[in-house]
């Protein structure tokens, strides 16, 4: 039997290879959000949207699992042997439109002024747009910031480190920027 539809769902009986070819062409699939369904018949499994904004999959044995998938969160981490006041570099670049997560940073003595930058796709190397207004201290005590002015990070841009002041010299600077694939 062919693939039926109604206004308000879509219902299928017999499923072939050929309707499942034809149904895979689509591009878009809508669920209406509901409230957990309850358990399936033995041997069926039910794929459903929640008012979380989430699917959900139901099986035979009541067992309610999540198939929402999770940004995926990337790493990068540094370090810089004698660091000084002029240094300015790319440290990675990032493929895909992405969002800061966090920037941690230490030093072995000492403190180190820093903002990380983002620049274009071809100019790694001109001045870009700042995560903070406000410079961030490194120190021995270690720095964990959470919170960005600018958080974005558009496709194809580079993350550049740019530090603006040193103290009591530091000769070690370790940083690991952490961000989110929009």
């Amino acid at each position: 039997m062919p693939i039926t539809h109604n206004s308000d769902s879509l219902v299928t009986r017999n499923l072939t290879v050929e309707d499942a070819l034809t149904l895979a062409d689509a591009t878009t699939l809508e669920f209406k959000e509901m409230s957990a369904p309850v358990t399936p018949q033995s041997g069926a499994l039910l794929v459903y949207a929640k008012s979380d904004g989430k699917l959900y999959a139901k099986n035979d044995a009541g067992t309610e699992s999540e198939l929402t998938v999770g940004k995926q969160k990337v790493a990068k981490v540094f370090y810089v042997e004698n660091p000084t006041a002029s240094d300015d570099f790319p440290i990675g670049f990032v493929p895909q439109a992405a969002t800061l997560v966090a920037v941690r940073a230490i030093t072995d003595v000492g403190t180190v002024d820093f903002n990380i930058e983002k620049r274009s796709k071809l100019t790694p190397d001109v001045a870009g747009t700042n995560a903070w207004t406000v410079d961030k201290q490194a120190s021995a005590a270690g720095l964990e910031q959470t919170t960005f002015d600018e958080a974005t990070i558009l496709a194809d841009e580079w993350l550049s480190f740019a530090a603006s002041a040193i103290a009591s010299s530091p000769t070690k600077l370790w940083i690991a920027i952490e961000y989110s694939i929009d």
